[in-house]
């Protein structure tokens, strides 16, 4: 198996278990506190992994890289809100659909936005896509039934 796939799957682990887990710290310290570690851990394993970065270039790939020339754009802060959004609602979704509806609804969504964005980004239209997507969606609805 290729080595970006099993990847893939390691990470789709961490999608279930990081709200799980989140879920846990708000029953216990409350949404705030979790909202607050994950932003204080995040900011202290990016701010670790930009040092080695920034003093060990040559071990990195090129697109790892700092790129500092350029304009800043304002949707930069996009992604960082969308994992904020992510942290704060997918515990309190999974609170109450429990944790196989959540992810298989969000798969859901991904796949619906996926499947646009790559219509709009020139890949041609796959009927098999398309009823994979249809089959999720069946899935998704099963799931709270």
């Amino acid at each position: 198996m290729n080595i970006l796939a099993l990847l893939g799957l390691a990470l789709g682990s961490l999608v279930v278990f990081q709200p799980i887990l989140n879920r846990l710290i708000l029953e216990h310290r409350g949404l705030a506190f979790a909202v607050w570690l994950n932003a204080v851990v995040l900011l202290v394993m990016a701010s670790i992994f930009c040092l080695f970065i920034f003093y060990k270039p040559e071990r990195f790939p090129e697109l790892t890289h700092f790129k500092l020339s350029g304009s800043f754009q304002w949707w930069y802060f996009l992604p960082g809100s969308f994992g904020l959004m992510l942290v704060m609602g997918v515990p309190l979704i999974i609170k109450n659909f429990g944790a196989f509806s959540t992810v298989l609804t969000m798969l859901c969504g991904q796949l619906v936005t996926s499947f646009f964005y790559d219509i709009w980004a020139g890949q041609p239209f796959n009927s098999l896509r398309f009823l994979g997507l249809l089959l999720a969606g069946t899935g998704a609805f099963l799931s709270f039934r």
